[in-house]
């Protein structure tokens, strides 16, 4: 499995400190508190490189592994990096619900039959159960939306663990300001 080009361009993005927001749009981010661990693997193997470069006495050996290196750190810190440049949307018309690069859940405002600060510790990954569609990621969930009519949705789960033809009747999700999150969609 290979990095993703578009993870190295989100990287800089989130280096750069910018987001991926349409003009008009509310950003809501959804990843505070999840990048610990892969700051961690990724402090963990700088320190291991350094460590390596001063056993290792072959310069090519030295450099590959330097190369394979910054793939792993590109590896493991893409997809978080993608999920923060890539925040949930809310417009004066509709709700977008994100993954990383992906929209998993797009509708009308009008649609929203209840929004509401609800925690929830028990999920802590993304799934799609009967027709709740949960979007979180080492964190309880702390929002809960409700559908007048089940929208189409394409979860951020395996194959094997999403009904066919899956419509959410509700979302479960974590984000950083529910408080403002609930507002945004209650115009």
């Amino acid at each position: 499995m290979t990095p993703k080009p578009r993870w190295l361009r989100t990287l800089f993005l989130v280096l750069a400190r910018k987001q991926h927001i349409p003009r008009g749009a509310a950003p809501f981010g959804y990843t505070k508190g999840t990048m610990a661990f892969p700051v961690a693997i990724v402090v963990a193997s700088l320190v291991e490189l350094g460590v390596v470069h001063v056993l290792v006495p072959w310069a090519w050996l030295q450099i590959l592994l330097l190369v394979l290196t910054v793939w792993g750190i590109v590896f493991v810190l893409g997809p978080f990096a993608s999920r923060a440049a890539h925040p949930h949307l809310v417009t004066g018309e509709a709700l977008e619900l994100r993954w990383g690069h992906r929209s998993v859940l797009s509708t009308p405002l009008t649609n929203v039959r209840s929004v509401e600060p609800l925690v929830d510790h028990a999920p802590t990954q993304p799934a799609a159960d009967g027709t709740r569609l949960i979007l979180t990621q080492f964190q309880s969930t702390n929002v809960r939306i409700v559908f007048e009519q089940p929208v189409a949705s394409d979860p951020p789960v395996p194959q094997r663990h999403l009904p066919a033809g899956f419509r959410a009747a509700e979302a479960a999700l974590y984000v950083e300001d529910p408080a403002a999150f609930v507002a945004a969609c209650a115009r």
